[in-house]
C-alpha cells in the first residue's frame, strides 16, 4: 500500500487555470492533460463539470444543467459535477466534494493497493465518468502511480501497449468479448464495473491474462459500495468505511462516499445477507431491458446461437453506434408480447418477463456424493404472484424443481424423474430467506435425497428417484 495525498494538497501544487466565471465544462481524452486541467480549475476555485461526451444533445443538456445548478460553495472545497449513466432515465448531475473523492481513493488503496506495487494504470473506460475518473486518474494521481497511458478501445491494444504488472480497468461488455487466445502482458489485477460480469467471462479472462479478476459494485450516486472475486462469484465485501444493512429486502448504506456521511440512504438494489458481513445481490441489476418479437431471421439466429448468442450479436451492433451505458443489458425474446385482459401491453406484464424464477446461488460445496448449496430467495420471485397475496411463500412444487436443478448441477442428472418419495413440507419459505439445500446420493445409487434448512429450521425434504441411476 501507498500513502494517499489529499486532493487539496495536489490542488495546492497545481498552477491555477485562467479565465473568469465559477463553472467550467471539461472534456479531454488524454488523461494527463485532463488531470492538469482538472487540478488547475480547482486551484482557481472553479466548479468542474465533466461532460460524458461531445454530442450536441449532451452539450445542450450540460448547458441547461449548469445554468440551473445552485451557486458555487466556498473556496475550500470546489465541487466536481458528474452525470449518471442515464440507464434508468435521463442522465442527472451529481455533485462530489473533495471529502467524498478522498474517501473513495483511500478505500481503493486499502482494498487493492497491496496487489499493485508500482503498477501503472490502463483502462478501457473513460475518465469522464466516475468509475474511470477514480481508477484511471485520481487514485493513481494521489498515490504516485503512472496513469498517462491512452484509453484502450479493444483487447489487441492491451497486448501491444501494456507492461507486465499493469492494472487493467475495464467493463463487462469488453471483457465478455476478450479473445481466448490473445497473448499479452500479465496484469497485476483486472477490475470490472458498470454491470454484472458473467462468471464464465471472468474465468476466461483470468485464464487468458493469468491474473485475478475482481468486480466493483457502486454507482455515480452512491460511490463505491463493495467488491468481490468475479470468477468465484463470491458475495459482495463492503469497501472500507461502507456500512450496510437490509431494509425491506433492499440495500441501505451509510458511507463516506455519500454527500451526507452520517445518514442512511436506501437503494433500489435487492440483497440478502450471507451471515459473514457480506451480501448477495438478488436478481437483475437496474438497467435498460428489451422485450423483442423475433422475425423469421431472428428465430433462426436464436436457434443457431441461443438467447445469449443473439443478445450478444445485437449488443455488438448497438455498441458500434452508442455508449455502453445506453445499450440494453437484459433481453427477452418472445413469440408475442404479453397482454392483459383488455388486450393491452402493460409495463407490469413486460417487467414480469425479467423477474427471477430461481434462487441466487451463494455457494456450492460438493464432497463424495454430497453437496451443500447456499441459496438466497429473491424478494420479487415470479412464483410469489398469487401464492399468496397477503403473505407470499414459495410453492412446494417450486422447491422440488429447484432441488432437481441443483441435482443436475451437482451430479449431472437431468429429468425425467422416475419418482419422488417421502416428500415433506415442514415450514414455509418466505421472500428473502437464506436457504441451505443438502443433497446426498442414496446408498442404492438410484436417487438423491434433498433437504432445505434455514435459521428457522427444516423447510422441506424428500428423495428424487432417477431411472438412469446416479453415477458414482
Amino acid at each position: 500500500m501507498r500513502p494517499c495525498r489529499p486532493l487539496a494538497e495536489l490542488v495546492a501544487d497545481a498552477p491555477a487555470a485562467s479565465g473568469a466565471g465559477p463553472d467550467i465544462a471539461l472534456f479531454e481524452p488524454d488523461p494527463r492533460r485532463f488531470a492538469e486541467a482538472l487540478l488547475g480549475a480547482w486551484r482557481a476555485g472553479r466548479r468542474v463539470w465533466l461532460a460524458p461526451d461531445q454530442q450536441p444533445a449532451t452539450l445542450a443538456a450540460l448547458r441547461q444543467s449548469m445554468a440551473q445548478w445552485p451557486s458555487t460553495p466556498g473556496p475550500a472545497e470546489p465541487p466536481l459535477v458528474l452525470f449518471t449513466s442515464g440507464s434508468t432515465g435521463a442522465p442527472q448531475p451529481i455533485g462530489k466534494s473533495f471529502r467524498q473523492l478522498d474517501a473513495e481513493i483511500a478505500a481503493l488503496e486499502a482494498t487493492f493497493g497491496g496487489r499493485l506495487g508500482d503498477a501503472g494504470i490502463r483502462g478501457t473506460v473513460s475518465h469522464q465518468h466516475i468509475y474511470g475518473l477514480l481508477f484511471r486518474v485520481l487514485w493513481p494521481l494521489a498515490t504516485g502511480r503512472a496513469f498517462d497511458a491512452p484509453r484502450i478501445d479493444f483487447p489487441g491494444q492491451w497486448a501491444a501497449q501494456a507492461c507486465e504488472g499493469d492494472l487493467l480497468v475495464s467493463t463487462p461488455s469488453l471483457l465478455a468479448q476478450w479473445p481466448p487466445s490473445l497473448d499479452g502482458p500479465k496484469p497485476a489485477l483486472v477490475v470490472s464495473s458498470g454491470g454484472p460480469l458473467p462468471p464464465e467471462a471472468a474465468h476466461r479472462v483470468a485464464a487468458v491474462l493469468r491474473a485475478p479478476v475482481v468486480e466493483v459494485f457502486g454507482s455515480t450516486e452512491t460511490g463505491g459500495i463493495a467488491w468481490r472475486d468475479a470468477a468465484a462469484a463470491t458475495p459482495w465485501q463492503p469497501l472500507p468505511g461502507v456500512e450496510w444493512r437490509v431494509e425491506d429486502g433492499r440495500l441501505a448504506l451509510r458511507s463516506p462516499h455519500l454527500e451526507d456521511a452520517a445518514a442512511w440512504v436506501s437503494t433500489a438494489d435487492r440483497v440478502a445477507a450471507d451471515g459473514e458481513g457480506r451480501f448477495v445481490l438478488l436478481g437483475l441489476r437496474r438497467g435498460l431491458a428489451v422485450v423483442a418479437c423475433l422475425t423469421a431471421a431472428g428465430r433462426e439466429r436464436w436457434v443457431n446461437g441461443g438467447r445469449r448468442g443473439l443478445a450478444a450479436e445485437l449488443r455488438r451492433g448497438l455498441l458500434s453506434a452508442f455508449e455502453p451505458s445506453l445499450v440494453p443489458r437484459h433481453w427477452r425474446f418472445v413469440e408475442t408480447l404479453p397482454r392483459n385482459a383488455q388486450g393491452k401491453v402493460t409495463e407490469v406484464g413486460l417487467a414480469a418477463l425479467f423477474r427471477p424464477r430461481t434462487p441466487v446461488v451463494v455457494s456450492s460445496v460438493a464432497d463424495e456424493g454430497r453437496c451443500v448449496v447456499e441459496l438466497a430467495v429473491p424478494t420479487d420471485l415470479l412464483f410469489f404472484d398469487g401464492h399468496f397475496d397477503a403473505a407470499p411463500v414459495v410453492p412446494g412444487v417450486v422447491l422440488v424443481d429447484w432441488a432437481v436443478a441443483q441435482v443436475d448441477s451437482a451430479f449431472g442428472l437431468k429429468p425425467p424423474l422416475a419418482g419422488i418419495e417421502v416428500l415433506k413440507f415442514q415450514k414455509l419459505v418466505v421472500p428473502g430467506t437464506a436457504l441451505s439445500l443438502r443433497l446426498e446420493r442414496l446408498a442404492d445409487g438410484r436417487g438423491v435425497s434433498f433437504a432445505y434448512e434455514s435459521a428457522e429450521g427444516s423447510h422441506a425434504s424428500g428423495r428424487l428417484r432417477y431411472a438412469s441411476g446416479v453415477p458414482a
